[in-house]
Formats: C-alpha cells, structure tokens, sequence
C-alpha cells in the first residue's frame, strides 16, 4: 500500500485525543513487564536495557493501538514473532529480500502468522458486531479506525491490508522508540544527579508514584522534555535517510544539480557529529535547552538552513507517530524513574559505542545498567 494513502488512514488514531486514552495503557505496560521480571524485589537488578526496552516498547505499543485482545493475547509468543520478523531487518535483505536466508525465512514465517493473528481478531469483531467490542476506557483503536476506513473511491479496506497495517505500526516505531529509550536510560544511569532531580520533578508534577499518569503530566516542557530531546540529536536512531529526486534540484545557491531519479542518503548520524556545525557534538547536556533556543542543534553550515536535526525524518515521508513516540518515551522514562534508582554498572563510565551493524543506532552489547529500587510506599 502506498504510503501516501496508509498515512492518512493511521493518522486519526495517533491525534491528541487518542494520545491521551494511551498514556495509562503504556503506563500498565510498562508496570506488567517490571512485574514479570521481578525487578521490584532485587537489590540492584542488572539489566540488559536492549532486552528490557525491547518488550516494554513492544508491549506499549500493542496495548495502546492494537486494542484489548492483542493485549490480552500479548504473551511470550507475541514479541518473540516481533523479534523474528524484526530480524529479516538487514541491509542485506533491503537489497535481496527474498534471498532463502535463515532470518529471512524466520521473517517471512513470523510475518504470516502475525496477519492470521490479527485478521482472526479483525473477523472476531466484525462477527461480534465490533462497534461494541471495545473497552469503554480505551477509546477507539486503530484497528477499529481501519475498518471503518474507505479509500478515496469508497471501498473498504480488506481485512489483510489492516493486518499488514497493524503489523507495520508497530514495526515503523519499534526501531526508533527501543534506541532512543535505551539511549535514555544509559546516558541517565551515567548522570545519577539528573535521575535524581527527574524523580524530584516528576513528585512535584505527579504528587505520588501511585496516581495514574495523564498525558498534560508529560508534555510539560520539563527536565524531562529536555533529557528526551537532547537525547535525540546526540544519539539520532536512523544512521541515514534514503529520498528519489523526482525532479532535478539545485541545492542551494551552489552550482550543484541533483538529476532526475537519484537516490539521495543524508546521515543524521554523521551530520550531528560534526564539529564543523555544532560544538562539542557529542556531549549530552539537557540543560542547554534551558537557554530558550527552541532548536539547540540548528548548525551555522551555510547549506544546513537551520535544519539538520531529522530524528523523525521531514517532508511528505516524515513520521507520522512522532508524537505518539515522545508520549510513549516519556511515560516510560517517568515510570522508570519513579521506581528505580539508575546507576551504571561497576567499571563503566559514560555509555557504550554505537553498534553501526544494525539499521538502528543500537548500544553495543552489553549495554547494562543497574536499577536499585525505590521506597514508594
């Protein structure tokens, strides 16, 4: 399906509305997956962020867009086909997709069994009458947008185009969200002071670990926006951007012409680390934000026209769950933070490399961190 017709379909079930019947779904995600981990009841857990950030995006996400029965259905089978499918995600299947390689063949089997799943839940709710089927205090999902859905010319979308949207919902910010929250966490648990001014911040917004989030809780332009969008540029998820010139384009005011039918790649990974654009790239400091510079990394390059800073992409291809990301990132970090003490294993300083293998800006393993109980009673 083309993208210029999936966006505006999805785009509904990601408005200000929607994200604020999520913000407690991600919440008790996120409760579910410490809970079964048994974090709470260990001294000083270390943990695999990867691991740990992979299952609670995961099942964030399913919670709170794919409605009450992928979430009551999410059990170690669920993620474990997101895994498989997410592991046919290489650069060599990007070029040769169908070649019979063993992760190939595990996607390809994972993604099929993903569709039945959902397409079993799209005919449960149409047989059930599905204008009924949803829980009064989740709001309409996205699977429930979908089937009311019709393209411009009226036909109803069929129901294996809606599994195959399902599955790339979650697949589109499965990448992002698990980089940038392991990000997250890392650069915190080498920062304890910021942790510790984040928890008093949050007990002044919140008033208690115990009351339920909401979603003005976390987009109040606080320390905690900050650490989110430093965070960002300083370690940006996608390494490049891919874009076809669909016509011939001058850049700039210099004597460079892109023709026709070029694939052009611009690498945020490479454009916020150099130093010829902005100082000391590498340093994580949220509290340059506090300068009321709504974009501390727009670069002085005289071609970089005060944009260089792409985390979610720009243009007609830009993210259409960007804000759905930063609400789901936030109210992980919040969750976190009201419960645990960060710190950094013993012997590490600062953070780990990043793994250029993976089509994500991924920590190199292991990337741990050590998470100390707090006293929320």
């Amino acid at each position: 399906m083309c993208c210029y017709i999936a966006f505006p379909l999805l785009r509904p079930g990601l408005d200000p509305n929607a994200l604020q019947s999520y913000v407690p779904l991600i919440e008790g995600a996120k409760l579910r997956c410490i809970q079964r981990e048994d974090y709470l009841n260990s001294l000083g857990a270390r943990v695999r962020v990867l691991e740990m950030v992979h299952d609670i995006v995961m099942l964030s996400a399913v919670s709170s867009l794919h409605g009450h029965e992928a979430r009551e259905m999410f059990n170690e089978k669920f993620p474990k086909l997101f895994f498989e499918l997410e592991g046919g995600m290489t650069a060599v299947s990007f070029v040769l997709p169908a070649l019979p390689l063993p992760y190939n063949i595990r996607r390809d089997r994972a993604q099929r069994s993903l569709a039945s799943i959902y397409t079993k839940i799209i005919e449960a709710r149409r047989s059930a009458n599905f204008d009924d089927n949803i829980c009064p205090d989740e709001g309409k999902d996205i699977i429930s947008h979908l089937m009311r859905s019709t393209y411009k010319d009226g036909i109803p979308l069929p129901d294996k185009e809606i599994a195959h949207l399902m599955i790339a919902v979650v697949m589109g910010g499965q990448h992002l969200a698990s980089a940038i929250a392991s990000w997250t966490l890392l650069r915190l648990a080498s920062e304890p002071a910021i942790v510790d001014e984040l928890y008093r911040e949050q007990s002044a917004v919140t008033g208690s670990a115990h009351e339920p989030l909401c979603l003005k809780d976390v987009q109040k332009p606080t320390l905690l926006w900050k650490v989110i969008k430093e965070t960002l540029p300083v370690h940006p998820p996608l390494q490049s951007l891919l874009r076809n010139s669909l016509r011939s384009m001058v850049i700039g005011s210099s004597r460079w012409v892109i023709p026709i039918g070029r694939v052009l790649l611009a690498s945020p990974a490479y454009t916020n680390r150099n130093s010829d654009i902005y100082p000391q790239p590498e340093r994580w400091d949220p509290y340059c934000w506090e300068l009321g510079n709504d974009d501390k990394r727009t670069g002085d390059h005289p071609l970089s026209q005060g944009k260089t800073v792409l985390p979610f992409g720009a243009g007609s291809h830009y993210c259409i769950g960007e804000d759905f990301s930063n609400v789901q990132l936030m109210t992980i970090i919040v969750t976190i933070i009201w419960l645990f003490c960060l710190e950094n294993p013993p012997g590490r300083e600062g953070v780990p490399g990043i793994d250029y293998t993976s089509l994500s800006s991924f920590p190199i393993e292991p990337a741990e961190i050590i998470l100390r109980p707090r006293d929320v009673n």
